[in-house]
């Protein structure tokens, strides 16, 4: 299990499946890298589950840069992790044993929110033991279109299995002849998704251009 958690638990799409190209005019390569606080959640559904307080009013990272020029406001309790690897062009915030990954994966994006969740539900199947989804929803975050699903994901080696729910929200932002590509995943332990179902949308809908 050790180096698959060494990735995290999925990579964000690869937007040259819709067409995206990057700055430099090639198809945009999205970048990934482990984090311990993935770890930190299989960790627990391996060796049984350990509930995640959400009754704690603070910390909050507050207001956090996703990639210049993409803000976000973390809700209450969700803070900043430290941990090693991290993400590229993202933030990770952490709540108790829950994790909250945004990414902006490209600046020049041609595809919509549904095409950008299309292709993440791909990688997913590639990248986890067993994974399966919910039902595709479009829905309006604070004026903005994003498109969602929920999943439920198995990891398993020698050492032992684990269960993550988690929900994955894209959403294409426009603003002076940009066009930002949010990948948003979030995972919690088995069961207990729901309690932070509202807080996750929440955050994405406060993802926004500019400061």
């Amino acid at each position: 299990m050790n180096d698959l958690l060494a990735h995290g638990w999925a990579p964000p799409p690869p937007v040259a499946a819709s067409g995206a190209r990057g700055r430099d005019g090639v198809a945009a390569r999205p970048r990934w890298k482990g984090t311990i606080a993935v770890a930190l959640i299989v960790a627990c559904v391996a060796l049984g589950g350990v509930a995640a307080d959400n009754a704690i009013p603070e910390p909050s990272a507050g207001r956090v840069a996703i990639s210049t020029p993409i803000y976000m406001t973390a809700g209450p309790g969700w803070v900043a992790t430290n941990a090693a690897g991290g993400v590229t062009d993202g933030v990770e915030l952490q709540k108790s044993n829950a994790l909250f990954v945004a990414q902006v994966i490209s600046a020049e994006y041609d595809g919509d929110a549904r095409q950008l969740l299309d292709a993440s539900k791909e990688g997913f199947q590639h990248a986890t033991a067993r994974v399966t989804f919910g039902n595709d929803r479009d829905i309006d975050l604070n004026g903005k279109q994003a498109s969602v699903v929920t999943f439920s994901a198995l990891f398993s080696d020698g050492g032992g299995s684990g269960v993550i729910d988690g929900e994955i929200v894209c959403m294409v932002l426009h603003s002076g002849g940009q066009a930002y590509a949010v990948f948003i995943q979030a995972g919690a332990p088995q069961s207990y998704l729901a309690s932070i179902t509202g807080e996750i949308e929440a955050m994405a809908g406060s993802v926004r251009v500019g400061p």
